[in-house]
């Protein structure tokens, strides 16, 4: 709990504290007890510890994912103390996965470093593409390094370093005869983030927001058609731009609960980007629409 002796404890800050221990889903149950002395007072927390291994499953179905089951594995402490192996997937014809480590660096664990990957696959309805319109599917894979800091229960600082492969297939037979574009990208993206709603699911009050800012520059970019598939760099731009890219991006979400059986949400998002093109021939972009984010390129 990183409580010193002779410190001044409030129960507020041992209920902050005891609240970022079940955050990191380690333990069944927390409590604590105030042990008087003839001189002092002693603090004794009782834990009670979960498998060090953890597996969930469930069924999910959404407009935009369609129906597929949902797994996630985590597993403590296996290689190193304070580290955590995770497998999170969803199994469907949409599917996405994602593999990865953290090892936090301090007694506390408020400071980690995280090593991941993430792949996905996910229809987008309509894309315009030299003057057609038609379904495609978005394939993703993210390998990525990220350095993390929490600050106090519910605020998150991240510096990550990214590889990222973009793929768009048409879904849709195209007049210019193109089957797939492909994009690899490396970035630079800090994020802060906060969360102080006081239930996970219908808040009665509280806000979400992020704030992120990075810096991208695409490395190689390709076309495929129903011929042939021509690679393009720097050196041979095509149709390509690969110019850096300088991206701001924030999103705020807040909750009020008039009855108790009444909960109204408003919410935003704000995006700027330089140096964007068009689908086929950018070095970035974004896609606007739903009432949920599907990727991280979802506005």
């Amino acid at each position: 709990l990183n409580i010193r002796p002779r410190q001044k404890v409030s129960r507020d800050m041992l209920a902050e504290r005891i609240e970022l221990l079940f955050g990191k889903a380690w333990f069944d149950k927390v409590t604590y007890k105030i042990i008087p002395r003839n001189d002092s007072l002693m603090l004794q927390i009782d834990c009670i510890e979960r498998p060090k291994a953890m597996i969930y499953g469930s069924l999910h179905y959404d407009n935009a994912l369609n129906a597929g089951a949902v797994l996630s594995l985590s597993i403590r402490d296996l290689v190193t103390q304070r580290s955590v192996i995770y497998a999170e997937s969803y199994i469907g014809q949409y599917y996405r996965l994602r593999l990865g480590t953290i090892q936090f660096l301090d007694r506390s664990q408020k400071f980690g470093l995280e090593a991941s990957f993430f792949m996905d696959n996910t229809r987008f309805p309509l894309i315009d593409l030299r003057g057609e319109t038609g379904p495609m599917l978005s394939q993703n894979y993210l390998t990525s390094l990220t350095i993390s800091q929490r600050i106090s229960l519910n605020h998150l600082m991240n510096l990550s370093f990214r590889f990222e492969t973009d793929n768009l297939v048409a879904d849709f037979i195209s007049a210019s005869h193109i089957e797939k574009l492909s994009y690899n990208y490396i970035s630079a993206v800090y994020s802060y983030q906060a969360n102080t709603l006081d239930t996970k699911h219908f808040p009665n009050e509280g806000f979400t927001y992020c704030l992120s800012a990075s810096l991208s520059k695409l490395v190689r970019g390709g076309i495929k058609t129903d011929i042939q598939r021509t690679n393009y760099t720097r050196d041979d731009q095509g149709d390509f731009s690969f110019h850096h890219n300088f991206t701001l991006r924030g999103w705020f979400n807040t909750y009020w609960s008039p009855t108790p059986k009444l909960t109204w949400n408003v919410g935003g998002e704000a995006l700027f980007f330089t140096d964007a093109d068009t689908v086929s021939a950018q070095n970035s972009f974004f896609l606007l629409g739903g009432i949920t984010p599907t990727t991280d390129r979802s506005v």
